[in-house]
C-alpha cells in the first residue's frame, strides 16, 4: 500500500482495516455554532466548515433542526456529503427556541445549546472509550459557546473559539474581566449593568459609551460576560472572520492582552468569508428579477438597504426612511424581509411605491446579497452593521451608511466610521429613530459631497487589501494554513 491506497491484492477485510486507520488519523472538527436563533452565526459557521472540509478535514456541525433549510440553501445535502460535512441535530426543549429574540439573548441561548451538547459529548466519550474510530479530534465553538472548552478538555480535545464577528468583539470580550474588576463598567449590588453614559476605553478599540456596548454583554456582566472573557483565555486558538489589514489595531491589542495574568491564545484571521448564497426563502425568479432591475440602472447609482431579518421596524422608522428616499430622488433597492413573515409594505406611506416609480424597488424576500453588493450599479449600502454584511460590503468595495440596531453593531459602526473610515453614521434621535432630514443628509454626504468621494476611495483600497489577504502569501491565506496545520496535528 502507498499513500493510503489499497493494493489490488488486499482482501475486503484488509481494505476495511485500512479505511478505519485512515478515518482515525483524519482530522475531524466538531463545529458548534450559536444555532437556535442566529442565522448569521450559522451562515458563518457553514462557510468556515466548507473552507475546512476542502482541506481534507471531516466536519460535523452541531445544529438545530430548524436551521436545516438555511444550511441546505448554502450547500445542498449532496454537496455537504461530497465535502464530508455531517450534521448532528441537537435534541433540546422546543420551548427554549424563540424565532424573534431581542439582541440580549445570545448568552442565554448558548446555554440551551450547552444543555443539548452535554449528552452529545457524553456519548462521544463513551464511543471513544470503546475504541470507536472517526470521532472528532478537536472542537470549534462559537464565541458565545465557550463553555465547550470545559467539555472538550474533559476528553483532551483542543478547543478553538470562532468569532463570526470581528476582532473588535474578541478584544472587548477579553477585556471584560478587567473592566469589571477595575470598576470601569458600573454594576449594581445585584450584578446588573448600570447605565451611566460614561466612555469606555479598551486598547485597540475606538472609545465607546457604556450604553453602546453589545446588549449581550450587559445583561449579567459579572457572572456571564466576565466568565466568557476568562473562558476565552483557556482556548487553544481564536479564529476570526476578518483580515489583518482591516483590524490590525484590535488584533495586536488582543495579542498583548490588557490583563497580563491571562493566557493569550493564538489568533487565526481567515476572512473575509463570503459566499453568493441562495436563501431558501427566495424564489429563483424573484432573485433574477432583482438583479435584472439592477442591470438597468446606471453605474454607482443605487442605494441598497437591508437591516437583516431580526430588525424590528416600527411604523415611524419605516415612514422616515421612505420619505427620505422619496425626497432624495436617489435610486434604491430596499429589502423589507422578516422571518416572522410580517408584511411591512403596508406600513409604508400611502402611494409611496407609486410616487417613486421605477427608480426604487421594495422587495419582501431574501436576496443574494453578495451578488448585489458586487453589482456595478451599487453606490452604497445602508446597513445595520452586522459583521457578515460589513465584511461583504468592504470586500465588494461598497461604502456604508450605518444604522446600528443592537448586538455588537455599535462596535462595528465605530470601526467602520472612525477607524477605517469607509462609512457614514446616520444620526438618530433620542427615541432611537432616524429622522427623514438626517437620512437625507447622510445620503447627500455619501452620494454628492467630497466626504463621500474620500470614503469611496478608501473602501476601494480596503477591497484590494481584502483580495490580497486571500491569495497565497496573503495574511489570511497564511493564517488559514497555520490553522489547518494546527488542526491536523491534534
Amino acid at each position: 500500500m502507498e499513500g493510503g491506497i489499497a493494493d489490488a491484492g488486499n482482501s475486503p477485510a484488509d481494505e476495511e482495516q485500512i479505511q478505519i486507520q485512515e478515518s482515525s488519523l483524519r482530522a475531524h472538527v466538531l463545529v458548534i455554532p450559536l444555532s437556535i436563533i442566529s442565522v448569521s452565526h450559522v451562515t458563518s459557521a457553514v462557510l468556515l466548515s466548507a473552507k475546512l472540509a476542502k482541506q481534507d478535514i471531516t466536519v460535523t456541525i452541531f445544529t438545530d433542526r430548524y436551521m436545516l433549510p438555511h444550511i441546505h440553501s448554502l450547500h445542498s445535502p449532496e454537496a455537504l456529503q461530497s465535502l464530508d460535512i455531517r450534521l448532528a441535530i441537537m435534541d433540546h426543549d422546543e420551548s427554549e427556541r424563540e424565532l424573534h429574540e431581542d439582541w440580549s439573548r445570545p448568552f442565554k441561548d448558548s446555554y440551551a445549546v450547552m444543555r443539548a451538547a452535554e449528552p452529545y459529548f457524553q456519548n462521544m466519550a463513551s464511543a471513544r472509550s470503546s475504541g470507536a474510530a472517526g470521532l472528532p479530534t478537536c472542537v470549534i465553538a462559537d464565541m458565545f459557546c465557550l463553555w465547550a472548552q470545559k467539555l472538550s478538555q474533559e476528553q483532551n480535545l483542543p478547543c478553538y473559539a470562532y468569532f463570526p464577528s470581528g476582532a473588535n468583539f474578541a478584544c472587548l470580550l477579553q477585556a471584560f474581566p478587567a473592566l469589571i474588576s477595575e470598576g470601569r463598567l458600573r454594576v449594581g449590588a445585584n450584578g446588573k449593568f448600570i447605565k451611566s453614559k460614561q466612555t469606555i476605553t479598551v486598547p485597540g478599540l475606538p472609545p465607546l459609551l457604556d450604553v453602546e456596548l453589545p446588549n449581550s454583554t450587559k445583561i449579567n456582566p459579572v457572572s456571564v460576560t466576565t466568565k466568557a472573557g476568562l473562558d476565552l483565555s483557556k482556548v487553544n486558538g481564536v479564529i476570526i472572520n476578518t483580515f489583518y489589514e482591516l483590524e490590525s489595531h484590535a488584533i495586536e491589542a488582543f495579542l498583548q492582552a490588557c490583563d497580563p495574568t491571562l493566557h493569550v491564545p493564538k489568533v487565526f484571521t481567515i476572512g473575509p468569508l463570503a459566499a453568493a448564497r441562495t436563501e431558501a426563502a427566495a424564489r429563483e425568479g424573484e432573485r433574477e428579477e432583482c438583479l435584472e432591475w439592477l442591470d438597468r440602472q446606471p453605474v454607482s447609482s443605487v442605494v441598497y438597504i437591508c437591516y437583516g431579518s431580526m430588525a424590528k421596524w416600527t411604523a415611524e422608522s419605516l415612514r422616515e426612511l421612505a420619505l427620505a428616499l422619496e425626497a432624495s430622488q436617489c435610486r434604491f433597492l430596499w429589502v423589507l424581509y422578516q422571518e416572522s413573515g410580517d408584511d411591512l409594505v403596508h406600513a409604508l406611506p400611502a402611494q409611496f411605491l407609486e410616487r417613486v416609480g421605477q427608480r426604487g424597488r421594495v422587495v419582501t424576500y431574501w436576496v443574494p446579497q453578495v451578488q448585489i453588493i458586487q453589482h456595478q450599479a451599487l453606490s452604497c449600502f445602508m446597513s445595520h452593521c452586522g459583521w457578515n454584511s460589513t465584511v461583504e460590503s468592504i470586500s465588494g468595495g461598497v461604502p456604508m451608511l450605518c444604522l446600528p440596531l443592537g448586538a455588537e453593531q455599535n462596535l462595528n459602526c465605530r470601526h467602520i466610521v472612525d477607524v477605517v473610515k469607509v462609512g457614514i453614521q446616520v444620526k438618530v434621535g433620542d427615541d432611537g429613530v432616524p429622522k427623514q432630514k438626517d437620512i437625507e443628509n447622510a445620503l447627500q454626504l455619501m452620494m454628492e459631497e467630497e466626504e463621500g468621494k474620500m470614503i469611496r476611495q478608501r473602501v476601494l483600497e480596503l477591497k484590494s487589501m481584502a483580495a490580497a489577504a486571500a491569495v497565497p502569501g496573503g495574511s489570511s491565506s497564511t493564517s488559514f494554513q497555520e490553522l489547518i496545520n494546527d488542526l491536523k496535528c491534534t
